[in-house]
């Protein structure tokens, strides 16, 4: 662990913990974790955008000078199913597109408490679908999620296998929540350890998106660890092993070799909640780096 890494720790508990614990509404945590996005310097305009209007939602296509039009990533952001994308993950966008010189896609999917399950894997699948009926080659796409997002990479690939779409190459997920009824022995051994959420708070506010002791949590489209996952892509997990959700990527990757999916699980040892968007951290470098590597080696000619 590297001493960027342990001044992260100590930052996120000063910031990012500290409003998740003492905010119990989510409209209320909207509004202060994006004061707290606000410090992020974002990417100064270095990204091109083009917004895209569905008639439930929007996206957004972001390309760099080196993107390759024949070559997409659909980036499915995190922030616990209730927050937008953050200018936060936009560093971590710019740089994952130049170094697969790929144009990424990212829909705008509709969010808790205003729009609850199963809106925001719904609106995922149809950004999928849009994807591939514009002419987007799923030999050359990878789908790939953080958090929330990494849920919601898993729904979208059992939507499209379950519909028979043609599926992408491969598909990578940073620390997803897979499992929504909160089953993992993680979640009561790190919490002390991860540096982000109280893990009563946790509990409460994914409360807002399906209630975790009903039927509905158990769904694979809310918790894809119930999931079949017969027939999927190559998939990529990475998480750290202080998080609370470190055992859904654990129990996820396991089950899906079962199923007899290509996978790559990889666990930062003491790294905390999608350590990838600090690019200035070294383990987060070569977080993105692995990314890139296994993208490359599913989607390049």
């Amino acid at each position: 662990m590297s001493w960027q890494s342990r001044f992260l720790s100590f930052y996120l508990r000063s910031t990012v913990r500290s409003v998740f614990g003492r905010t119990r509404d989510i409209r209320t945590l909207r509004a202060r974790l994006l004061k707290v996005d606000r410090l992020f310097p974002g990417t100064k305009g270095v990204l091109e955008r083009e917004l895209v209007e569905f008639e439930d939602f929007s996206g957004e296509w972001f390309r760099v000078p080196e993107s390759r039009e024949d070559r997409v990533i659909l980036y499915l952001h995190g922030g616990a199913f209730c927050l937008p994308l953050l200018k936060l993950q936009l560093p971590f966008l710019q740089r994952l597109c130049r170094l697969t010189r790929a144009r990424a896609f990212v829909p705008h999917y509709r969010l808790v408490p205003e729009h609850p399950f199963p809106a925001a894997p719904r609106d995922c699948y149809a950004a999928y679908q849009y994807l591939v009926s514009d002419g987007c080659d799923p030999k050359r796409l990878t789908i790939l999620g953080d958090s929330a997002g990494g849920t919601l990479t898993l729904t979208t690939l059992m939507q499209a296998r379950d519909a028979a779409d043609p599926l992408p190459a491969c598909a990578a997920m940073l620390s997803p929540a897979t499992d929504l009824t909160l089953s993992g022995a993680s979640f009561r051994s790190n919490e002390r350890r991860d540096a982000s959420f109280p893990a009563e708070t946790v509990a409460r506010h994914l409360a807002a998106y399906v209630p975790l002791d009903s039927a509905q949590a158990r769904d694979p489209l809310a918790s894809p660890l119930f999931g079949d996952y017969r027939g999927l892509p190559p998939l990529l997990f990475q998480v750290g092993s202080y998080e609370l959700i470190a055992d859904d990527s654990v129990r996820t990757a396991r089950k899906a070799e079962e199923h007899g999916v290509e996978v790559d699980l990889q666990v930062w040892s003491r790294m905390q909640h999608v350590f990838q968007m600090h690019q200035w951290l070294p383990e987060a470098q070569q977080a993105l780096a692995a990314i890139v590597a296994f993208s490359d080696a599913r989607t390049s000619d």
